[in-house]
């Protein structure tokens, strides 16, 4: 394993760890303050087509997101895996279409799936397990957003996580691949990167 990876490693755990420690109650709190940032960023307001993401036990909530970017009117995708490393962006039209997906994780029934090319995104929410203060991501390690950033790289990149999570740039690991963004929104600010 090399330093980059072994601090990865490390880093990874100690988010995490911290992520873990919030309550659900304060998750909840956490969430909905996210929830009301994003939702009046005027890129998210502006924006036709959006891919979100449903959020694993311990991430900030997103189902209410979802909910109400389908109510502003707005075109809503979610990842889907099609290989290793490999994702795409997939329609979802209704919380009817949904189904159990990989690592238990909703996704679009296979029957009602329709792939948006990555170039028709306006936005994308970006999930993490940490972000430096400069806007780079690190992930659960399987490198699939950090790839489909690169393919959508004119669309906006908008990050949601816990305050947490964001660790100094200083000592922050990451390698020529790791990807940016262009907003980080927590409970308590708004990190602009670009």
């Amino acid at each position: 394993m090399t330093d980059i990876a072994e601090q990865k490693k490390l880093l990874r755990k100690e988010a995490l760890r911290r992520r873990r420690s919030l309550t659900a109650a304060e998750r909840q709190e956490k969430s909905r303050l996210i929830a009301e940032k994003l939702l009046t960023d005027d890129r998210i307001r502006s924006a036709r087509t959006v891919l979100g993401f449903f959020s694993m036990k311990d991430e900030v909530e997103m189902e209410d997101i979802l909910h109400h970017l389908l109510a502003m009117g707005k075109k809503v995708a979610l990842p889907l895996v099609t290989g290793p490393g490999i994702m795409e962006a997939v329609e979802l039209k209704s919380f009817a279409d949904l189904v159990p997906g990989d690592f238990n994780i909703p996704t679009v029934r296979e029957d009602a799936r329709e792939i948006i090319a990555p170039h028709e995104l306006d936005c994308i929410i970006v999930p993490a397990v940490a972000f430096s203060d400069e806007g780079y991501r690190l992930g659960m390690g399987g490198g699939f957003y950090d790839r489909y950033l690169v393919r959508a790289e004119k669309t906006a990149r908008l990050a949601v996580v816990f305050d947490c999570q964001i660790f100094p740039e200083e000592g922050f690991p990451r390698e020529e691949y790791d990807q940016q963004v262009d907003s980080v929104f927590t409970e308590c600010n708004t990190l602009e990167i670009k």
